[in-house]
């Protein structure tokens, strides 16, 4: 089983490129699976979603064929599984000690990501248990669809650095990056504050650059989402060749057909419909003030993506 794992802030189009790569032959995507307990326990405070829990294909999980024979090819209960880091569960609720520690591992690991790569402290966050079962659930999924490649777009490059420690050479990484006007932009329309969507943006980048580097150069392909939508298909090519796979044109296009797809944006339920096109609406959103205030936060990150004011 080899691993392609989708890593990069919200709202820079994983849920677009994932449903693209979903049509390959040979890859079997399961979306933002890192979400799956919620699903199988219907738990909105676990992943607050916008839309049902619903798998792609419009079933329970529990009713989900797919799912039912990915659990018994697994051998245990999926709510069972940890697949998302302890301290963002929200069975701290109304616990205040747990809720202040949650915002305090939270935002020291991202002021500070180099803490978790001492494996003490990856070890008692309880990474290599997110990792082992994370695996155990790719290897069912890869028997359940007799596909060699399994597709996470959980996006979190912390959960990216818990797999790459565990199995780095069952992994392949794609990094991705939106501009962070765009991010910042998408976000604050989601009623997220500016600046802290800024410093999520440059906390993210940081994170991706840092957790990539346990992994070889062929292992880590970077793809900007401009340039995904603008040269999509010298983008998806060089996508495939870097997983070693061949070009196949249904990758072009979003695809759903067949696809059990987890969490992600709501533009999954488009399917084909909605094209591979830039989403520019963020131009002419912020001042000059507002922008040059923005860059000042973000501006090494940006700069090492090729990102300016303009």
């Amino acid at each position: 089983m080899n691993l392609i794992y989708i890593a990069g802030d919200d709202r820079s189009g994983s849920t677009m490129l994932d449903m693209m790569l979903a049509g390959h032959s040979k890859i079997s995507s399961v979306g933002e699976v890192h979400h799956l307990r919620a699903y199988a326990k219907k738990d909105h405070q676990y992943y607050k979603s916008v839309h049902e829990l619903l798998c792609l294909c419009g079933q329970d999980i529990k009713d989900c064929e797919f799912w039912s024979n990915v659990e018994s090819a697994l051998g245990r209960k999926l709510e069972e599984l940890e697949l998302k880091p302890f301290f963002l569960r929200s069975n701290f609720k109304g616990k205040v000690f747990q809720g202040i520690l949650k915002k305090i591992i939270w935002h020291s690991l991202q002021v500070f990501p180099k803490l978790y790569n001492i494996e003490t402290v990856h070890n008692l966050l309880r990474g290599n248990i997110l990792a082992k079962d994370s695996f155990d659930l790719y290897n069912a999924v890869s028997c359940v669809t007799g596909n060699e490649y399994v597709l996470d777009s959980s996006k979190s490059p912390l959960r990216m650095r818990a797999l790459a420690y565990h199995k780095p050479e069952s992994m392949k990484v794609i990094l991705l990056s939106r501009d962070f006007k765009g991010v910042i932009n998408s976000k604050h329309k989601r009623g997220i504050p500016m600046l802290k969507a800024a410093y999520h943006w440059k906390w993210c980048i940081r994170q991706m650059e840092l957790f990539s580097l346990i992994l070889a150069d062929n292992q880590i392909c970077r793809v900007r989402y401009e340039d995904l939508c603008n040269n999509t298909e010298s983008e998806m090519r060089k996508i495939t060749d870097f997983l070693g796979l061949s070009f196949e044109q249904s990758i072009l296009t979003r695809n759903a057909e067949n696809v059990h797809h987890l969490g992600g944006s709501p533009s999954k339920y488009a399917g084909k419909e909605a094209p591979i096109k830039i989403d520019e609406s963020y131009k002419n959103k912020f001042t000059e003030n507002q922008v040059n205030k923005l860059f000042k936060i973000v501006e090494n990150e940006a700069k090492m993506w090729g990102y300016d004011v303009v």
